[in-house]
């Protein structure tokens, strides 16, 4: 079961949808086990027909949070060596994977073995994959084993046979003619030998929207790498990063900090030396012109010359390494180079592993028990997410040939005036009717303000009551367009309270200016003030009319505040 909590963690890491297993040593009763204890994975396995725990066995595990499980169809080809999954994949597509694990014994065990699926396929109506994946237990070719051989051609060839009836491609080799890396590794008696035993095959159709094929250390404990690739529909519109926010993790590093206070310093000064307010200068165009505009800039410079120390960053230069070392030759100090890398590869990987997985557990101890955000995204039920192919224009007056939005630009621009002209629909009651409204809310009103207490109402707000605002904001509600979350402010102020002796960062009472001129001066032109991100949240009906959706909008946190 240990095996599997790793397997959950890295599925959920790496944003992993589809993960075939081999030698997942798996029956029925495992698998019930296993979906209550993960219950956002859906484990669809093959046994052997004999000794299911002790050999053999695929599985091919789907991220809830990433796939439709809707409709999930199996088929076993060879008991707990070949599996058929279909799996629904955007709108009505349907992708069709064969998990592999190939005898290891004998050649005329591998030769079986293929004929057998070829067989199978000549003479059954079965559904042609579109991803073959899996431990094949030979190459095709010698460049890819260490030492240097091939494979007996009477096994390649019915591997080859195979693959050609089912017009399958091997991805990996397709888009790295020339390079070499290897899935397996295994030192036995001071003697190293590696193989691209793990491989993906797919179909042309695939091959042409596939990216990002990679093989790299698994941090589960095992002798095999992890190899990967992303697949891409071709007709989902372009998908933006969104807007960027700064991370959480920056508000505990006291460099970053340090370079923040040091461009509020300069802010604090251009404000507070103001003689005369203009069109251009003046609190709020000061404030997003000398902080807001150059934080984002910073924060991102600072996270790029930081990458390199960090575990991530470490393991970009061994891989470069590594692939380097590859292409160099097979000698014997080549190879023990080859192992060092590989090893300290692991070892980084191993820890970052362990260490988000320490984390996640920290948290669930303080959080997962108690009623709140967490606990409710702990266990609530999730779905993909839907991917928005087009929107129809609503002013389009031909019902039978209706016009379309498909570009993701295009169609944001039209959500965006479609709902900004619902909010410039604004009634024009008669005076008369204006009268009759005020007068019925009369009924409600139980006490008015005396005179002395409507004088003691200052529009204008106070640096007690601003602080109260920020200390009570929530710091992980969502941030707007500038990426700014409460969690910096309510940062920097702690800090300001806590300097002394030297010149300090006076949060609140910049922002307090701002408020201030917006009170009595109206929202600056070119402030960005009152700008926000506007997210659209499926109501019901067609999906591809924009007046079935909600829109929300996630506003600055100085203008919510």
């Amino acid at each position: 079961m240990r095996k599997w909590e790793h397997v959950n963690q890295l599925m959920r890491e790496c944003r992993i949808g589809i993960l075939a297993v081999q030698e997942a040593h798996l029956n029925q009763s495992r698998v019930d086990d296993l979906h209550d204890l993960f219950p956002r994975l859906l484990i669809i396995h093959s046994e052997h027909p004999l000794h299911p725990e002790r050999t053999a066995g695929t599985a091919i595990v789907l991220n809830r949070d990433l796939v439709d499980i809707n409709g999930v169809q199996s088929m076993e080809i060879i008991p707990g060596y070949a599996h058929l999954v279909q799996i629904a994949w955007h709108g009505t597509r349907v992708l069709t994977v064969l998990n592999i694990y190939s005898p290891s014994h004998t050649d005329a065990d591998k030769r079986s073995f293929w004929e057998a699926l070829d067989l199978f396929w000549s003479e059954n109506d079965a559904p042609i994959p579109d991803i073959m994946l899996g431990d094949f237990n030979l190459v095709e070719e010698a460049i890819d084993r260490v030492p240097c051989r091939s494979d007996p051609y009477s096994v390649v060839e019915k591997l080859t046979s195979f693959k050609t009836s089912l017009s399958l491609h091997d991805g990996w080799r397709t888009r790295h003619p020339n390079s070499k890396a290897y899935s397996f590794e295994r030192t036995c008696e001071g003697r190293t030998s590696l193989a691209r035993l793990d491989r993906i095959y797919v179909s042309e159709d695939i091959l042409e929207h596939a990216v990002d094929w990679l093989i790299r250390e698994s941090p589960i404990p095992t002798d095999h790498k992890l190899v990967s690739f992303r697949i891409f529909d071709e007709n989902v519109p372009y998908l933006g990063r969104g807007r960027y926010v700064i991370p959480p993790e920056l508000m505990n590093d006291n460099v970053y900090l340090a370079k923040v206070i040091e461009l509020g310093l300069c802010v604090q000064r251009g404000i507070d030396g103001l003689q005369e307010r203009t069109h251009d200068s003046n609190p709020q165009i000061l404030w997003k012109r000398d902080f807001k505009d150059k934080i984002i800039p910073l924060t991102r410079q600072y996270m790029k010359s930081k990458f390199p120390k960090t575990s991530q960053g470490r393991l970009q230069v061994l891989y470069k390494e590594r692939d380097a070392l590859l292409d160099r030759g097979e000698s014997a100090e080549k190879l023990r180079q080859l192992q060092d890398i590989n090893l300290r590869i692991k070892s980084l990987e191993s820890k970052a592993h362990e260490s988000n997985r320490l984390a996640v557990t920290a948290r669930d101890w303080i959080e997962g028990g108690t009623p709140g955000k967490y606990f409710s995204n702990l266990h609530k039920d999730r779905s993909p997410r839907d991917i928005l192919y087009r929107l129809r224009d609503h002013t389009s007056t031909d019902e039978d040939r209706p016009r379309y939005f498909t570009r993701s630009d295009s169609m944001a621009r039209y959500a965006r005036d479609y709902h900004d002209s619902r909010q410039n629909v604004v009634p024009n009651p008669s005076e008369q009717a204006i009268l009759e409204q005020t007068e019925s809310l009369r009924l409600f009103i139980e006490r008015k303000l005396t005179p002395a207490e409507a004088n003691e109402i200052d529009p204008l707000c106070d640096i007690a009551s601003l602080t109260l605002a920020l200390k009570k904001a929530k710091s992980s509600s969502a941030p707007g367009l500038d990426g700014i979350p409460y969690s910096l402010y309510q940062v920097l102020h702690s800090i300001s309270v806590n300097t002394k002796n030297r010149p300090k960062f006076e949060v609140v009472r910049i922002l307090k200016a701002v408020h201030d001129d917006v009170i009595l001066n109206g929202v600056a032109p070119g402030s960005g003030y009152t700008d926000g991100w506007l997210a659209l949240l499926y109501k019901k009906g067609e999906i591809d009319r924009v007046e079935n959706y909600r829109p929300i909008t996630c506003l600055n946190t100085d203008y919510k505040l």
